[in-house]
């Protein structure tokens, strides 16, 4: 047995996998209506139960019920844990402190306007984590049309101005003496203030932090507060990030380790063998006899040496012309 990997949407290089498929669409579903999908369920099992397993099979010439129940013994149990499925992606949070999945948004925090926040997508939900992959938020998923809002009250920033701002002057704070003299003149000369410094921040996702701060070290000297200034000046000097610096600090070095760790040498099989039937008793083996070694073909002619030819051994007739000598007429 050998795994073969199939290129994508070639289904003739596939035929054991994609023939059912075709047994299906025409024995199940053609000229069947169906009204609803509890309807096609109910369907499928009536089928499955007193057509399809109980069918001879053209290759193996048994019902799918009597091979199930041959090869039931030799089945390995399931594994006791749930293998996690769910995909994951990165959003940034908006400066409305919500982030976007599938034409819809969902409310975080305020707090974490700007940052990039891994998310979970379940089946019938999304859960979001911050940087140190604690649960913040978690949503049922908003089916049907798009353009839709999913609020949180306790996502919502507080009434009071003036905590708000504390908050983003924080923010500013941890970047350094330049950000807050940048943020003062946000607000000072900027109107909707508040607004111009939540989507300041948005900025760091897309440019180091370096660049941030050096463009805000311009904006300072020559009076161009504001999120637009801002942002023309990071277009004409700074470097936008690539995709793989745009995870957070946490992830990246997550990542390096990963990269710098010294690589997993593949197993033998036989030490999954050893695992799943138990490792093997070596002392009531039966040595395998060693079979002689084959030699290149140099050594066995050293070992051998060809014997020189003697006066008794056949030879073969040698031309006219080097018996009677050059010059035989």
């Amino acid at each position: 047995y050998r795994p073969w990997a199939c290129q994508v949407r070639r289904p003739q290089t596939k035929g054991k996998v994609e023939r059912p498929f075709y047994y299906i669409e025409t024995n199940l579903l053609n000229g069947r209506q169906f009204r609803s999908l509890q309807h096609l369920n109910e369907s499928a099992r009536w089928w499955l139960a007193e057509v399809a397993d109980k069918r001879i099979h053209g290759t193996t010439k048994k019902t799918p019920l009597e091979r199930h129940a041959e090869e039931l013994p030799h089945l390995l149990p399931l594994p006791s844990l749930q293998f996690d499925t769910a995909q994951v992606v990165y959003r940034h949070v908006d400066t409305d402190g919500t982030i976007q999945i599938a034409n819809n948004r969902y409310s975080v925090p305020w707090q974490l306007v700007a940052e990039l926040l891994p998310v979970r997508i379940l089946e019938g939900e999304l859960v979001v984590y911050n940087q140190s992959l604690l649960e913040i938020a978690r949503h049922a998923l908003l089916g049907g049309q798009i353009g839709q809002r999913r609020i949180l009250a306790e996502h919502l920033p507080p009434k009071d101005h003036e905590a708000q701002m504390n908050a983003i002057r924080e923010r500013y704070e941890a970047l350094g003496g330049v950000a807050i003299q940048f943020l003062d003149g946000v607000l000072a000369k900027t109107r909707y203030s508040k607004h111009h410094a939540q989507k300041i921040l948005t900025l760091l996702n897309v440019y180091p932090k370096s660049d941030v701060l050096a463009a805000m070290q311009r904006a300072v000297t020559y009076r161009a507060f504001g999120y637009s200034s801002l942002e023309r000046i990071l277009a004409h000097q700074g470097t936008p990030k690539p995709s793989w610096q745009q995870l957070s600090e946490s992830e990246q070095e997550a990542i390096a380790k990963l990269i710098d760790s010294k690589p997993i040498p593949p197993r033998h099989s036989q030490e999954y063998q050893d695992l799943l039937f138990g490792k093997r008793d070596e002392s009531t083996e039966t040595p395998t006899p060693e079979l002689p070694s084959e030699k290149p073909q140099d050594e066995q002619q050293e070992s051998n040496p060809t014997p020189e030819s003697s006066d008794n051994d056949p030879q073969e007739p040698r031309d006219t012309q080097d018996q009677n000598g050059d010059g035989g007429t």
